[in-house]
């Protein structure tokens, strides 16, 4: 009787090392991979909201202030909006960080039936940075950008314009 006892309790460690190994291996060491892959992500997520957000004016009759609804931080966001449709954002580098946070502050996540709240900025540390009057190499033309960045990836939205780069 108490062999089978040890028995169970070796395969039963023997089972979590598995475990253990195999999360290391495929979760653990990927960190960075899924970093990238959440960045990516979240630029996604600003090109589709830039997009909405330039359909619903048009569809509003082009007013110059939006209530926004994200769909992945699941709230409401006030925004000017300027004359060509885009964020009318106020040239600095908090407006900067209040804009990325529209679209990627807050994302709740369902982990095995647990709902978790995770802060996409904060866990990807992203630096925020506002550069005024940027010359661009291509068309010589003078924009304000909104820089956002980490570990060897970057997103530059141009204000005023919708492009984000």
């Amino acid at each position: 009787m108490s062999s089978k006892i040890y028995r169970s309790v070796f395969v039963f460690i023997v089972i979590m090392l598995i475990g253990t190994g195999l999360y290391k291996s495929l979760l653990g060491g990927n960190s960075e991979t899924w970093e990238k892959v959440a960045f990516e992500s979240l630029k996604a997520s600003m090109q589709k909201g830039l997009a909405q957000i330039h359909w619903q004016w048009e569809y509003e009759g082009r007013p110059m202030l939006l209530l926004y609804e994200t769909t992945q931080a699941q709230r409401v966001d006030q925004i000017e909006i300027n004359a060509d449709g885009w964020p009318a954002l106020a040239k600095s580098q908090e407006a900067c960080g209040d804009f990325l946070n529209i679209f990627g502050d807050s994302v709740v996540v369902e982990v095995s039936g647990l709902q978790l709240d995770v802060d996409i900025v904060k866990q990807l540390d992203i630096s925020v940075e506002f550069l005024a009057n940027q010359k661009l190499e291509d068309s010589g033309e003078v924009v304000d950008i909104c820089r956002y960045s980490r570990k060897n990836q970057v997103l530059e939205y141009h204000l005023g314009t919708g492009k984000l780069f």
